[in-house]
This record gives structure tokens, C-alpha cells and sequence, in this order.
């Protein structure tokens, strides 16, 4: 029989990205999510664990009091303009420098990033305008390694191109990124590739 699936279904798959993988395309960066996991500091053995008691399913009432699925930020408004303002500059900065390396980020990736920041969890619990601007650059940092940075894989650390990576790591330096940001460029033979997660 034939299954109606509504609204309430999320559907969430992994992969891993490494040297025995194809590199991602860019729509698939666009409409996906990259984490990089810090490399161990201990090594551990391989332990057996029981499994947790299976929880309670998660009621849609629950799900839709949580989830913000429209823009929160709505630009015509001037104080969401002026909270994300900044981020919004930082990211078209970072895609002018971008434009002359032959990429470009698209919309979807602003407004994944702008949902993203709309849904974290300590942004949407701050009332206070100070704590909800560091909880928002918390946000930020998060969408910066997960969505700009797997953009700019594979370009080139010198030259031209080089030149428009150095522009963006000095956009961005207020986000703790920096020696990640050097490993990516010392790391990929010539190429970008970011592949640690220090921050």
C-alpha cells in the first residue's frame, strides 16, 4: 500500500567525506550539512555498552512549538536588520571574494544559514539583546565551518585565488577560526581543504 508522508517525517542521512569518497558537489554542499569531528586525543579500545531504553516518541505539537519555519529575521523589520546585518555583510563578503575565483554562494545557502541562526537553541531562549547577539555569533561560527568553508575547498592557495582566501580568513577572524583556517591552507598541496575542527 501505498504510504502518505507528511510533513512530520525528517528524513536525515550521513556519509563520509574522505580520501576513499568522491568530493561532494556543490549542490549537494548547499543543501547539506558538513561536521568535522577534532582528531582523538586518547586513542580508546573498542567496549561494548547496552543499549538506552527506546524514548517516547516526540509529539508534532512538541516539534512545531519548536521549529521556526518561516524567517524569524524578518529583513523589513529594523531590528532584526540590524541583528543580522552583520553576518549577512560577512557572508556577501565573503562571496564577492568568491565570485572572482569562479564560485558563488547561492541564496539557499544565506537562508539555510539565517534558518540555522533562527533555530539554535540558545538564541531562541535569550531575551536579553547583548547575550542574544554572542549566542548568535556562536550560531554563526557553527554555519561558517559547516556551510562556507566545504565551499572553498580545492582552491587554490596562491596566486589570485589565494589572494581572495587571505580576504576571507580577515573577514572572518573574529571567529576563533584562524588556525583552522591555516591548517586548510597548509594541508591540501596547494589547494584549500578544511579538515580540522580546533575551534
Amino acid at each position: 500500500y501505498a504510504v502518505q508522508l507528511g510533513r512530520n517525517v525528517l528524513w536525515a542521512g550521513t556519509m563520509n567525506q574522505d580520501e576513499t569518497t568522491k568530493t561532494l558537489s556543490d549542490k549537494v554542499l548547499d543543501r547539506g550539512i558538513i561536521i568535522n569531528f577534532p582528531t582523538p586525543k586518547k586513542l580508546k579500545s573498542r567496549t561494548t555498552h547496552e543499549l538506552a531504553a527506546p524514548e517516547d516518541l516526540l509529539p508534532r505539537s512538541v516539534w512545531n512549538d519548536w521549529v521556526k519555519k518561516n524567517a524569524v529575521f524578518v529583513p523589513d523589520k529594523k531590528e532584526n536588520t540590524k541583528l543580522l546585518g552583520k553576518y549577512r555583510s560577512i557572508v556577501e563578503g565573503i562571496n564577492d571574494e568568491l565570485g572572482k575565483t569562479g564560485r558563488a554562494l547561492g541564496h539557499r545557502v544565506w537562508q539555510s544559514i539565517e534558518t540555522y541562526m533562527a533555530n539554535y537553541p540558545t538564541v531562541t531562549e535569550q531575551q536579553d539583546e547583548e547575550k542574544k547577539r554572542k549566542e548568535l555569533d556562536k550560531a554563526f561560527q557553527d554555519q561558517l565551518v559547516q556551510k562556507i568553508m566545504p565551499k572553498l575547498r580545492g582552491i587554490e592557495t596562491r596566486g589570485t585565488q589565494g589572494d581572495c582566501l587571505k580576504r576571507i580568513q580577515e573577514k572572518i577572524s573574529d571567529y576563533q577560526l584562524d588556525e583552522d583556517f591555516k591548517n586548510a591552507l597548509e594541508l591540501g598541496y596547494g589547494q584549500f581543504m578544511w579538515c580540522t575542527s580546533n575551534y
